[in-house]
């Protein structure tokens, strides 16, 4: 499996590459002459909001081509990254040296997206009452992606101005930017729910889309079909760091055999990171094996006195990788993911941003026994929140801790958030918490 740079999450908990989010703010002045003035496909004027009644903020890049030559005239939108509607997008055209500036931007989260021909890019963006320059970003050849759903509807890219019709079941949409895809489907009957699948696709490559969940019955976190190590609505949320990330923490006494590797970086230190494997069924899903014995020696001392514990545990971060931003999981009312294997774990929500001395995080618990077939397993929050050390107003992290002494082996797939209102979950204005 190819490895992506730039989605890995690790052992420790801290990132230590961003994404490539364009989050940059500046105070400067921004100079005259540097693009075309933006127009909005809203009825907006330059330097006012949509509703025309709170000041807008100028954006301004340069872009170029693969070759980095300018990519002359080429058209840039803006358009909020939970909108399905393209016609709040805010555009512009890119001068002759490839230099643009959209103006009149509310404070907000929104993708730019730059597009030429056959070559197109997107930026997450965020902008909060400040000039954002983004500086100068290239071309990328644009990507294919298809699919199938059982109804007849519409699937739109959210964020992203793009749409194709359900025929026979099956869509393709074309010429789509390469990079993080968040597909919706509409459907064409009026009392159905909407449903959503989150892709990761490279520059010129085709891709089929999987795995379509109901958004207001469940939101699926992670199918792993992606091959990414982020879960599938992390990129929903910029803040002052990312989060979304799987991770493998576990004591130097035990031993990752298979779903990770280590990887080392520009400073020299070796990270372990975890890596999605298929199953004999030919899903991707997130996989490990644990040695708890080459090393017990590690846990006791001279005269084989108990000295400490092997443990181990995996998941995913949410909110921000500070900890000074949670997910609000109160519309939840479960948790349902497929596991299989051999070996006991438990289940945990885990409130990092308000741990103290005698607080250890751990807001909800819940035990099971891994079967070696795949079993669906639904854990109900109701009743496994200790209210009195926190509550699911707060969540950094989903977790499963290995318990026990023996070797195990874990696989974990397909995890959903039940009845989850997707809109109330994070905040799309984090400095407004």
């Amino acid at each position: 499996m190819k490895l992506f740079r730039e989605f890995f999450y690790f052992s420790d908990v801290h990132k230590l590459q961003s994404r490539k989010l364009k989050t940059i703010t500046t105070a400067a002045a921004l100079g005259l002459g540097l693009g075309l003035s933006a127009c909005s496909d809203s009825t907006t004027t330059a330097g006012g909001g949509p509703s025309g009644t709170e000041a807008g903020n100028a954006i301004t890049a340069q872009i170029f081509n693969a070759d980095k030559t300018p990519a002359a005239h080429a058209r840039v939108k803006v358009i909020e990254s939970v909108s399905l509607d393209s016609h709040t997008a805010y555009t512009a055209e890119a001068d002759k040296n490839g230099q643009v500036t959209v103006e009149g931007v509310p404070n907000g989260n929104y993708i730019l997206e730059a597009k030429q021909g056959a070559n197109a890019l997107q930026m997450n963006i965020l902008v909060h009452d400040e000039a954002l320059d983004l500086g100068a970003s290239n071309l990328e050849k644009t990507v294919t992606v298809s699919g199938s759903v059982d109804a007849e509807g519409t699937i739109k890219v959210r964020g992203l101005d793009y749409s194709a019709p359900v025929v026979d079941g099956k869509f393709q949409l074309d010429s789509l930017p390469a990079g993080h895809l968040d597909l919706v489907f509409i459907p064409k009957a009026a009392d159905a729910d909407t449903a959503s699948s989150y892709i990761l696709v490279e520059a010129g490559k085709k891709a089929t889309a999987s795995t379509f969940a109901n958004e207001s019955k469940s939101l699926l976190l992670d199918d792993f079909e992606d091959g990414d190590n982020q879960h599938r609505f992390a990129p929903m949320y910029f803040g002052p760091s990312e989060g979304g990330w799987w991770y493998v923490a576990h004591s130097k006494s035990v031993v990752v055999t298979e779903g990770t590797q280590f990887v080392k970086y520009t400073n020299s230190n070796e990270e372990e990171v975890p890596l999605m494997t298929k199953d004999s069924d030919g899903n991707t899903a997130f996989h490990m094996v644990l040695d708890y014995d080459s090393l017990r020696h590690l846990n006791y001392d001279a005269d084989d006195k108990r000295t400490g514990w092997a443990w181990a545990n995996m998941g995913f971060a949410l909110g921000s990788n500070d900890k000074s931003i949670c997910y609000d999981l109160t519309s939840a009312t479960a948790i349902r993911f497929r596991a299989k294997g051999n070996g006991n774990l438990n289940f945990l929500l885990v409130d990092e941003s308000h741990k103290t001395e005698t607080f250890d995080g751990k807001i909800a618990t819940s035990n099971f026994t891994l079967l070696e077939d795949w079993n669906t397993l639904t854990i109900d929050f109701a009743g496994i929140v200790d209210e009195r050390a926190g509550s699911l107003s707060c969540v950094t992290l989903i977790s499963w801790e290995v318990t026990g002494e023996k070797n195990a082996e874990v696989w974990i797939d397909d995890v959903e958030l039940l009845d989850a209102d997707r809109g109330s979950i994070w905040k799309t204005e984090p400095w407004n918490k």
